[in-house]
């Protein structure tokens, strides 16, 4: 009890968990019920081309931020999300991590959709890879503009991060880069507009000037 009590409960990255929370309970959902309750939920969920505009589902550039296929692909995308997730919400604060976050997944699924429809190349697509890209790319922004670290990530890590997260989406089959690299987009575009909003917690040493 007496370590709960010393718990500051207004730094605990509360959207970060359930940000985790509500995709695993997704997964499972989707994942325990079978192959065709999981087939009918993609095939009504996800973002797939042909379909969009014609249908007018649009909901989809959102729902299908947070359905995955199979245990590694969530499990990859929740692990970053817990590892770097709770740094950008503490310095950015709830809210805006939150807006950030799914605006990231939705400029992910945009991307996918536009790459997909000028190619002419069908697609079902599905995933947080997009709004975690963008979680990525915020950091990468508050970073460039602030210097140092935050909390023990700095410039160097991320920009490797980057890299290799690039690298791993054009060697792996079956990934969707253009929604990686959309919501990567958006993410650091949106980073640098938060980063010039009042009250934001930065967290780390500011680089000093000559």
């Amino acid at each position: 009890m007496d370590k709960l009590k010393d718990i500051n409960w207004k730094t605990v990255p509360w959207i970060t968990a359930g940000l985790i929370v509500i995709n695993a309970v997704i997964f499972l959902v989707t994942d325990l019920g079978g192959g065709d309750y999981s087939a009918r939920i993609f095939r009504d969920f996800a973002l797939i081309w042909p379909g969009l505009p014609e249908s007018g589902e649009w909901y989809r550039l959102l729902t299908a931020c947070f359905l995955h296929f199979g245990i590694e692909h969530i499990g990859s995308n929740m692990l970053i999300l817990a590892l770097l997730g709770d740094r950008l919400e503490k310095t950015v604060g709830r809210l805006r991590f939150l807006v950030l976050y799914l605006l990231a997944g939705i400029g992910g699924t945009a991307a996918s959709l536009w790459f997909h429809a000028h190619t002419l190349s069908p697609v079902m697509s599905a995933g947080a890879s997009g709004a975690i890209y963008g979680v990525v790319g915020a950091l990468l922004a508050v970073l460039l503009i602030h210097g140092g670290f935050i909390d023990g990530v700095g410039l160097r890590q991320i920009l490797f991060m980057i890299a290799f997260m690039i690298y791993s989406s054009t060697i792996g089959e079956n990934i969707d880069v253009a929604a990686h690299i959309g919501g990567l987009v958006t993410g650091f575009l949106l980073g640098l507009l938060l980063v010039k909003l009042p009250h934001i917690r930065y967290i780390g040493k500011k680089r000093k000037r000559p």
